[in-house]
């Protein structure tokens, strides 16, 4: 930004937020529906086909965001929006959202966002006590704890990048022992992923971008998963030649969520040496409460966990992900000569081996590097994207701001509005419910 522009900034950012307090004072006012009606194709008759020769002034592009911009929208900050999944952010969540953005950090590695790193590292720690995650989860929760947790755009960057480090230690599993002649490239193909039938549609799309075959389990009369369906399934498909790769567990599916049965499917993994993932992104969020915890039976038999903050936490945007082998997933997405503009003094940019360019500090600086060797992290390489976001940043100020009892008391509401709402349907004779109310979710339909 320059000079000049600063007390332009000034004043129109306070325009921008007192906008924002207006339109919420709006909504909660119930003045506006929460679908937007407008027809496809209205925004052609507001905003010209060329773009812009010269430059506008802010009030005129205000004007444009209320009267072509606001009737578009639709509104799922409205208590009035019940579909698809909450969406409650917070003040604090766009605050904060303003402040990465202004310092303007593409944190890929540490150097070059040295606190968006290392608050990254701590935010996903903190989420994952709150979450109750073993300590195998947390990053040094110990001297030999492999684990740690990065923030990724979404549940299903969550599962790509865990998929990357199954399909990487099955391959390299299966070439120690056979070395000789061993040809990855025939396994193309063969892999497989099982998941549950009322598994969110991302699986598909993730796994038809890697060419994995997907596998979608039947369900118990609770809509769970159970063992003795994966485990029919497995060796069905061994016997046809195929490779099970990893099973995608859920806890909170998107039709009714239903929680997997992590404690028959973990045994059950281990012992065929198939990754197991779980996507809590909706359900997960409500583990900061204790009433919930035992939807984690068998959380030590996971490879892989993925929370979404921004749908029960108040976050406003990305998905956290935490493996309990970061070194497998950073090989993982690293099997290419980088260049140099990524590469450390070592020339080596992998997570626990990376170095800064020493030579322009202080010698005290240099030792105090080294020392710290083991514990530089560089987010890159837990993800297929070089860019990275400031996110950390949002979820600290969240975390601060409401605490533990804040956000028990936050899920604890949904909890309560859902059971409120459940009872009206009991009690109406034209619906029914279809599955158990589960957190915010009540599935109805007309009988």
């Amino acid at each position: 930004m320059e000079l000049d522009t600063i007390e332009e900034f000034r004043r129109n950012g306070k325009s921008v937020i007192d906008f924002i307090a207006d339109y919420f004072t709006t909504l909660h006012m119930d003045e506006v529906p929460p679908l937007s009606e407008v027809p496809p194709g209205y925004l052609r008759s507001y905003i010209p086909h060329e773009p812009p020769e010269e430059s506008e002034d802010w009030q005129t592009i205000m004007e444009d965001v209320e009267e072509a911009v606001l009737p578009g929208v639709t509104h799922w900050n409205s208590r009035h929006f019940h579909a698809y999944f909450p969406h409650g952010i917070c003040y604090q969540a766009m605050l904060a959202e303003l402040l990465g953005t202004a310092f303007g950090m593409v944190g890929f590695t540490w150097k070059a966002g040295p606190v968006s790193t290392e608050l990254e590292t701590i935010v996903t720690n903190w989420l994952g006590q709150l979450l109750n995650l073993p300590d195998d989860f947390l990053t040094y929760s110990s001297t030999h704890c492999k684990g740690g947790g990065v923030l990724l755009n979404s549940a299903s960057d969550c599962l790509m990048s865990a998929l990357i480090a199954a399909r990487y230690k099955r391959i390299e599993t299966m070439r120690a022992k056979h070395y000789r002649g061993f040809d990855s490239s025939r396994l193309l193909g063969k892999f497989i992923v099982y998941t549950s039938e009322q598994i969110n549609v991302s699986v598909e799309k993730v796994c038809m971008a890697m060419k994995i075959k997907v596998k979608k389990l039947e369900t118990d009369d609770s809509f769970s998963v159970r063992g003795e369906v994966l485990d029919k399934a497995i060796e069905e498909d061994k016997e046809d030649g195929l490779i099970p790769l990893a099973v995608c567990a859920t806890i909170g599916t998107t039709d009714c969520c239903a929680i997997d049965n992590l404690a028959e499917l973990g045994p059950i993994c281990q012992r065929e040496h198939v990754w197991l993932h779980v996507d809590a992104a909706y359900a997960g969020g409500a583990l900061v409460c204790p009433e919930y915890h035992h939807w984690l039976d068998g959380i030590e038999y996971t490879d892989s966990f993925c929370v979404s903050p921004q749908k029960l936490m108040l976050n406003t945007y990305g998905s956290a992900l935490w493996v309990k082998n970061r070194l497998i997933l950073n090989h993982a997405v690293n099997q290419f000569e980088e260049p140099m503009y990524l590469h450390g003094r070592r020339g080596s940019s992998i997570s626990g081996e990376w170095h800064l360019r020493a030579c322009s500090f202080s010698a005290k600086y240099r030792q105090n590097i080294e020392q710290c060797e083991c514990r530089i992290t560089n987010y890159k390489d837990w993800q297929v994207p070089l860019s990275r976001r400031f996110s950390s940043l949002n979820l600290w100020i969240v975390l601060r701001s409401y605490g533990r009892t804040g956000l028990q008391e936050h899920v604890r509401k949904h909890v309560r509005l859902a059971e409120t709402f459940a009872e009206f349907v009991r009690l109406d004779s034209r619906f029914e419910l279809a599955a158990k109310p589960t957190l915010g979710l009540v599935c109805f339909r007309l009988k």
